[in-house]
């Protein structure tokens, strides 16, 4: 157990920060930390993740964002720790301690899964995983959020609303597509709260059917909203279980497990965009849910505390992204979040760059790409002096036909103690990154580190091999769910797989009844 979580070596030296000829510039009495020395470990105390400060990494293709950076983070924060509060009665206590994880990787990284699936297993923690291939993923039920009490049901309305990415801002007739979309996720939210009152089932394929309905007038020109759902009933992970076992977010944050979402989108990208949306949200919903539960009630043990990981994190953020980084933290939730370039986190809508570099407390840069990452880092760096000479030669005295005994003059220049060439250097150099750490203790220059691969070169080449693991046998799909979409109610009732909880119990009273009369009176 370790309470300090190692981000890389120094790389070099840590400069001192001059002081300036400068009359009123107030300086703390002593700094906070000891300089750094080239080759020593680099690290944060684990209280510094669970506060929950969010860390952002940028870095291009190949630079090594997830093996160099996302999965040593991941392997040393599964770790359990030690955690002590006072309890209402007064007493101190001290107990072994493990925090929740939601892993979404729109790159696709096989390595990252395996090494996260193998950590997590041999650390005694369940992992649970979903992808886009059904043969080969967990179930996982978009619709867990939704209570037959109808509880926050417009909360629910806007997570599906960020999820589909269907709120349009305050631009010029955004919002009017925005409530219209909102609207119309409220009638079938409201929908699937009635069938569940009745204990019936709710699934994609009821939406599906109800959007498809003809004389449902409140869905006009709905046609978005009816795609987005079309094309999710075509992912069988995506449907309910007879056996009860899917991917319940509120469970596994109680549970401290590993969730993986395997959901590359290079393939699928639209969907697997939407898919990753839902889990997100989800997972965010079942944070705050747990979180006002706890108001009021006896502190018995801390919360649950969750990381979420995000790999290529702009393909799916949208105009509440910022709303999501500035308001997780009181629930509990660190995020996590990487991509290749500022560039990327700009949008037509929405400048993400801004909304990172705000909201992000731990700030790392593998690769430096555009003035705008030069900026930022120049910005963090302290005001130095350099000293300018300038000589001026007297044309009176010549000397091989130069101007020679000419005067000098000094001139003081103040800059960044960070320069741009030192920055290329390190954005240049494989391994290499900056940090910049806002952890409350005063202005410290960007830090300048060497990370290493958490796995050898045999790993990363047996885990990229590998597929996942196969779950085919695991769930009954005998009924495409894309069929029962195009079927009567009636008729889809009867089918199996298509059986509420509530139905299934009622037949089974049925079978033990009938058995019973036969037992008694004999057949027929």
């Amino acid at each position: 157990m370790t309470d300090q979580i190692v981000l890389g070596e120094w790389l070099y030296d840590e400069k001192e920060v001059p002081e300036l000829a400068l009359q009123d510039q107030w300086r703390p009495e002593q700094l906070a930390y000891q300089l750094g020395k080239a080759g020593e470990a680099f690290s944060l105390p684990r209280e510094f993740f669970r506060s929950g400060v969010h860390t952002h990494c940028r870095g291009k293709t190949g630079s090594g964002k997830s093996s160099r950076v996302l999965l040593p983070l991941l392997m040393q924060l599964m770790e359990p720790y030690k955690i002590e509060w006072t309890s209402d009665d007064g007493m101190t206590r001290t107990i072994t301690e493990q925090d929740a994880f939601l892993v979404i990787d729109l790159g696709g990284d096989k390595s990252l899964f395996h090494a996260t699936r193998k950590r997590a297993e041999e650390l005694g923690r369940r992992f649970r995983f979903l992808s886009l291939d059904s043969n080969h993923s967990e179930k996982f039920d978009p619709f867990q959020s939704i209570k037959a009490d109808g509880h926050r049901i417009i909360r629910l309305c806007n997570l599906f609303l960020e999820a589909f990415s269907l709120d349009h801002g305050l631009a010029y007739g955004g919002s009017w597509y925005s409530q219209r979309n909102l609207l119309l996720l409220l009638s079938i939210c409201e929908r699937l709260v009635a069938r569940k009152q009745s204990g019936q089932d709710i699934s994609l394929r009821e939406v599906d059917r109800y959007l498809a309905d003809p004389n449902n007038g409140n869905i006009k020109d709905a046609e978005q909203i009816r795609g987005i759902f079309s094309f999710l009933l075509r992912y069988g992970q995506l449907q309910p279980c007879a056996a009860d076992d899917s991917i319940n977010m509120r469970e596994s944050i109680l549970n401290r497990d590993v969730v993986y979402a395997y959901l590359p989108s290079i393939s699928e990208a639209t969907t697997a965009r939407q898919i990753a949306g839902l889990m997100l949200y989800v997972t965010v919903n079942a944070a705050m849910s747990l979180y006002e539960e706890s108001e009021g009630s006896s502190f018995d043990r801390p919360q649950p505390h969750l990381h979420v990981v995000i790999d290529e994190f702009h393909t799916l953020a949208g105009t509440a992204f910022e709303s999501l980084l500035t308001g997780a933290r009181k629930y509990g939730i660190s995020m996590y979040l990487a991509n290749q370039t500022t560039e990327s986190l700009v949008k037509r809508d929405i400048d993400l760059s801004s909304v990172v570099r705000d909201n992000c407390g731990l700030r790392l840069y593998q690769t430096v790409t555009g003035k705008q990452d030069f900026d930022e880092l120049q910005n963090f760096s302290a005001e130095a002096t350099r000293i300018l000479k300038s000589t001026k030669a007297k044309e009176s005295v010549r000397y091989k036909g130069k101007g020679a005994f000419g005067t000098e003059s000094y001139s003081q220049q103040v800059t960044t103690l960070l320069s741009k060439r030192e920055i290329q250097e390190v954005s240049a150099t494989e391994g290499a990154m900056f940090a910049i750490v806002d952890d409350g203790k005063g202005q410290r220059e960007p830090i300048p580190l060497i990370t290493k691969y958490h796995l050898t070169r045999g790993e990363f080449l047996k885990y990229r091999s590998q597929t996942l693991p196969d779950t085919s046998q695991l769930y009954d799909d005998s009924v495409n769910p894309a069929l029962l979409s195009s079927l009567p109610a009636w008729q889809c009732t009867h089918l199996e797989p298509a059986k509420s909880p509530a139905l299934t119990a009622r037949l089974e009273r049925l079978r033990s009844l009938r058995n019973q009369l036969e037992a008694e009176f004999g057949p027929g």
